[in-house]
């Protein structure tokens, strides 16, 4: 019983420590992307590198639940998932999103057929174990002040394929990737 209250007062920690993360970048900058706050928030935004955007498809994308049960050595990795997990997966105005392992679009199947997969129904099978909060950093480490979702195809349920590295806190439950190459796949 202490285990399983431990575990889960962890991950509650990591949640709200990664909330407290993303709540002090917002502090003295603006949290609009370039399109969504007009010349003051460009002014602030970010550029996103080149070449994060790609066209073709890079090989060897595990699924998220394999990655975490045997995370890369070398902290490589090619993850591929659907973006999901929450009611609004993407953070405004930051180089954020979550990923959720595909698994999740299989379940919905088996349950509802043809009927086309929501966010909010994502959200509800979404937990740590199936999902990845995939980020594009600077040189400072920080997520990048510039909104991904439009950019590319890049939508809620858009499966993508993510080359970068694993950058989850030492301890921490979830999984975190420093992103440097993102392709949506084309269905």
């Amino acid at each position: 019983m202490m285990k399983v209250a431990g575990n889960f007062a962890g991950r509650v920690l990591i949640g709200l420590g990664l909330l407290v993360w993303c709540a002090g970048c917002e502090r003295g900058a603006s949290s609009a992307g370039p399109s969504e706050g007009g010349a003051e928030a460009a002014a602030t935004a970010d550029v996103l590198p080149a070449g994060l955007l790609q066209e073709q498809e890079p090989a060897g994308a595990m699924d998220i639940i394999a990655v975490k049960a045997a995370p890369p050595a070398n902290g490589e990795v090619v993850v591929r998932g659907v973006i999901a997990g929450r009611a609004e997966p993407f953070i405004e105005g930051r180089a954020m999103f979550l990923l959720a392992d595909l698994s999740l679009t299989a379940k919905h199947k088996q349950r509802h057929g043809d009927a086309p997969l929501s966010p909010c129904c994502a959200a509800e099978g979404a937990s740590l174990a199936n999902t990845a909060t995939i980020q594009v950093v600077g040189d400072d480490g920080r997520p990048l002040r510039v909104g991904l979702r439009g950019q590319h195809g890049l939508e809620p349920l858009a499966e993508v394929v993510v080359v970068g590295e694993v950058a989850t806190p030492e301890g921490g439950d979830a999984l975190v990737i420093n992103a440097r190459g993102i392709h949506v796949v084309k269905r």
